[in-house]
């Protein structure tokens, strides 16, 4: 008999499982040689700016913010990218030394922002490191200037590309403030940059290469008003260049007996958009032998003068007439030296110098305001 045999065949199945992640290089990146790079100049229009008083901090001069280009060469001109096991391309921008920085600071942005000095106190800027539009691997780099000299601050390290070719995509931010250290000083008109480095970049380890940035004075410029009032009118009257205060009339009675004089008439002077840090005013017209007293130059009447004063600094001061002498006021603190609106008021009274005989008064006097 013959015996059946079967072969079985035993069949095994594993089912592999494969997973993983597809990681970015990591690049170690940096600047290819140590060097000083002058930017362009990037305010150069001598526009006028026009600083106000009452200012706490640093505030904005509403000129247009600017910008200048990093690295003008292209890609590639500046920097190098390297593949390496960790990612070693922070940027370290530290600012300059205290010859270039202002004392005050850009307290509202963020952890606050230092400012450069210009040649004018109280006049500066501010800068700001930028690589924008998908710069390092998709990531964008924003660098404020430091609050103190010599300090710095330092970008995330960033994967998937580093900086490699980014080179088009780096410029330079500039704004402009005034700060409480303004005062306009006659014969100070022109703001310019003060020439030397205004930050210091480095990428990558403590060893690496670094970019010094450089302005010139051509770099800013712009224009000032020396001390002035932009307009001005009397009793706020908007005539110009010639301008009657009319005293009304008056009798001979109206003269006291004792003093000589009649009641006073008041007229004021109107001053607008003034800075100045002093104000003095000098009065020049026909006289009498002192000084003093205006006297009729092309009315009839005969025997009378004018005597002027005016009040500044809340007492009121009698004015000579003749030009020799000046009466004025000294502005202080951080608002007084700008004035939107300054009014100073003018009495003028009829005086008796000689035996009246009745007729019409006119005299002519030239008031000449200097500004400090």
């Amino acid at each position: 008999m013959m015996k059946r045999r079967y072969l079985l065949l035993l069949l095994f199945c594993t089912l592999f499982s494969f997973a993983g992640q597809v990681l970015a290089t990591n690049y170690k990146c940096y600047f290819k040689s140590s060097q000083t790079i002058i930017l362009p100049n990037f305010w150069t229009a001598n526009q006028l700016i026009s600083p106000i008083g009452g200012t706490s901090g640093a505030v904005g001069l509403g000129v247009t913010e600017t910008t200048a280009a990093l690295f003008p060469g292209g890609q590639g001109s500046e920097i190098t990218c390297d593949p390496s096991p960790q990612s070693n391309n922070a940027v370290t921008y530290t600012a300059p030394d205290a010859g270039m920085m202002d004392s005050h600071i850009l307290s509202d942005s963020g952890n606050g922002q230092g400012l450069l000095k210009t040649n004018v106190p109280g006049i500066v800027y501010t800068m700001e490191i930028r690589c924008a539009n998908d710069c390092a691997g998709g990531n964008q780099l924003y660098l404020n200037m430091p609050t103190q000299p010599g300090a710095s601050v330092t970008s995330d390290e960033y994967v998937g590309g580093g900086y490699k070719n980014s080179e088009p995509n780096w410029d330079v931010f500039f704004s402009l403030y005034q700060t409480p250290d303004y005062r306009p000083q006659a014969g100070q008109t022109n703001v310019m940059a003060i020439p030397g480095t205004i930050g210091i970049l480095k990428m990558g380890d403590s060893t690496a290469n670094i970019i010094r940035i450089n302005v010139t004075t051509g770099s800013v410029l712009f224009k000032l008003n020396e001390p002035t009032c932009l307009t001005y009118s009397i009793n706020n009257s908007n005539m110009r260049d010639h301008y009657d205060v009319n005293f009304g009339d008056f009798f001979v009675s109206d003269f006291d007996k004792t003093s000589g004089y009649t009641a006073e008439r008041r007229f004021t002077l109107d001053l607008y958009n003034c800075s100045m840090n002093s104000i003095s005013i000098t009065v020049n017209g026909a006289h009498t032998a002192d000084g003093n007293t205006l006297i009729n130059q092309s009315g009839t009447a005969e025997g009378v003068g004018v005597d002027l004063a005016a009040q500044l600094v809340n007492s009121w001061e009698a004015i000579k007439v003749d030009g020799s002498a000046s009466v004025g006021a000294n502005f202080s603190g951080n608002d007084g030296w700008y004035q939107p609106y300054y009014q100073i008021p003018f009495s003028g009274k009829l005086k008796k110098i000689g035996e009246i005989k009745a007729g019409s008064f006119s005299s002519t006097a030239t008031f000449t305001i200097s500004y400090n």
